[in-house]
C-alpha cells in the first residue's frame, strides 16, 4: 500500500508593518487564523492598493495642456520598469496625433474620450470610448484624443516612457 503524502502548508502571520514570521502547518491544516489574504498591502513588499479618491493629482507635464492632471499609482515612467498613471481629462480636452516610446494600454475609469489613429487628427474616424473600455496603442503608432466630457483614465506600460508630438502630414506645413 502507497503512503499517502499530504504536502504543508505555510501560513504568513502578519505581526507589524513589514515583518512576518512562517508557519508550517502539519497535514495541510491551516495553522492559526486566516492571513495572507487579509494581509493589509502595505504589509506586502511591492503590493499596491489604491482607494477610490485617495490619488495624488499634479499638473501633468507638455505635451499635455495645463488642465490636464496625473496621478502616479505605481512605478516611474522615467526609468525602466512597469508604471501605472491615472490622467484626468477635462471636458473640450484635445491632444493632437502623438506616439509614445513604449506600448500604451489604457483602460477609461470615468467619462468617456474620443481615440483616432494617424497623424491627422480627424474627429470623424476616432472612436468614442466609454468607462469600462479599454485600449492599446502600440510604440511608435500616432494616434490622438479629445474629450466632450471630463475622463479619467488609466495607463500602464513599460519605462521610460516618453510623448512626442507627430509631425504634421505632408501639405500641411
Amino acid at each position: 500500500m502507497r503512503e499517502r503524502v499530504v504536502p504543508r502548508v505555510v501560513v504568513l502571520l502578519f505581526l507589524g508593518i513589514g515583518s512576518c514570521v512562517a508557519v508550517a502547518a502539519p497535514g495541510g491544516e491551516q495553522a492559526g487564523a486566516p492571513a495572507a489574504a487579509a494581509a493589509p498591502a502595505a504589509m506586502v513588499s511591492g503590493a499596491v492598493r489604491l482607494l477610490a479618491g485617495q490619488e495624488d493629482w499634479k499638473q501633468a507635464a507638455p505635451p499635455m495642456p495645463p488642465t490636464a492632471r496625473v496621478a502616479l499609482i505605481e512605478g516611474d515612467p522615467t526609468k525602466a520598469g512597469t508604471f501605472t498613471m491615472r490622467v484626468k481629462l477635462p471636458a473640450g480636452f484635445a491632444l493632437p496625433p502623438h506616439t509614445h516610446t513604449t506600448t500604451e494600454r489604457t483602460t477609461v475609469i470615468s467619462g468617456a474620450v474620443w481615440v483616432g489613429l494617424g497623424i491627422q487628427a480627424d474627429k470623424q474616424h476616432a472612436q468614442r470610448l466609454v468607462a469600462g473600455s479599454f485600449y492599446l496603442n502600440p510604440k511608435d503608432a500616432p494616434h490622438f484624443l479629445f474629450t466632450d466630457e471630463e475622463a479619467v483614465l488609466q495607463v500602464t506600460a513599460e519605462g521610460p516612457w516618453e510623448t512626442h508630438l507627430a509631425p504634421p502630414p505632408e501639405g500641411a506645413r
